[in-house]
């Protein structure tokens, strides 16, 4: 999942930035999110295996 700009709501905005020490930690404002692996990460991989729900997803689904 590519996550496009978005602030850090644990922050302090005191200094007027949405970031700690007032940087954005993705390059150009972009995140990419491994929905697999459910963390962040660096790169994206073309050949990756094709997206299937991880358990905790199909389960959050089936109680609701």
């Amino acid at each position: 999942m590519l996550v496009i700009g978005g602030i850090d709501p644990t922050h302090n905005e005191s200094d007027g930035s949405f970031w700690e020490g007032g940087a954005d930690p993705w390059t150009h404002g972009l995140g990419l999110f491994d929905m697999s692996a459910l963390s962040w990460t660096t790169s994206y991989n073309a050949s990756a295996k094709d997206y299937e729900q991880p358990a905790m997803v199909k389960q959050y689904y089936a109680d609701r």
